[in-house]
């Protein structure tokens, strides 16, 4: 476990973690209902990049159009039920009154006492890991609905889905978290040409591409891995899982 200390960072609210995420949800009564659709539609909004950085020895890649979706059209609609998940991906409201979780590209929201859960997104899109921002009023999610991975956020009950990245190079995006203020996100991307995660910040607001927050690589050629941020109590520290690898001498 490393810690990062942050300047000029308050925390404001303190978001309810879940550790036993998994289990959790399978030990609750009720059930899912799972539906095909989607009631949501998304924003379109003007990104100052052209382009972006890709992979290591590759052209840059233009960044995604907005207002652009997948090209796929659904075949057949399925309806299913069922009592337990399994490596869900889930968030607690910061009242504890529910919890929010994925379950095969969907999201869901489900009385924190048990019940019926109620799908807020679904469809064609890949929708994961949903996370509740310090005030409980909207959601953080990853979705590929444009294409390509990317951060969205949405109102808590599934309305007003607003596209927040606009990549379209492929990028694998994993552990989405808020900042204590409600204004920025921590996310870690993967490298597979570098085999490693890097931790990147992005401003919580339509077509901002993001920063590197904490390099993946450095100038003795050593890798860092970086996944899994989250916030201290204080609002000034970050906790992370890092892993560093230096490539052997020849």
């Amino acid at each position: 476990m490393l810690t990062i200390r942050l300047a000029g960072r308050v925390k404001k609210q303190a978001r309810i973690a879940s550790l036993g995420a998994m289990t959790l949800v399978s030990l609750l009564p009720g059930c899912v209902n799972g539906l095909d659709y989607d009631h949501a539609q998304s924003v379109a909004v003007t990104v100052p990049k052209v382009y972006t950085d890709g992979l290591s020895g590759r052209p840059p890649v233009p960044v995604a159009e907005t207002g652009q979706t997948l090209s796929m059209e659904p075949a057949r609609r399925i309806v299913f039920e069922t009592q337990e998940g399994t490596s869900l991906a889930l968030d607690v409201a910061p009242d504890g009154t529910s919890i929010v979780f994925d379950m095969l590209g969907d999201i869901y929201q489900l009385p924190i006492g048990g019940g019926t859960a109620q799908p807020i997104t679904s469809g064609m899109a890949m929708d994961t890991q949903p996370v509740f921002s310090p005030d409980g009023s909207r959601i953080l999610f990853l979705s590929d609905r444009s294409g390509a991975e990317n951060l969205w956020q949405m109102d808590a009950d599934g309305t007003h889905l607003t596209q927040i990245s606009y990549y379209d190079d492929d990028p694998i995006f994993v552990s989405p978290e808020w900042a204590p203020d409600g204004k920025s996100i921590l996310v870690s991307r993967f490298w597979p040409d570098r085999n490693a995660y890097e931790l990147w910040r992005f401003n919580a607001v339509p077509g901002d591409m993001g920063e590197v927050a904490r390099a993946s690589h450095s100038d003795d050629a050593t890798t860092t891995s970086s996944i899994a941020p989250s916030f201290a109590s204080d609002g000034m520290s970050i906790y992370l899982a890092s892993l560093s690898e230096t490539p052997p001498v020849v």
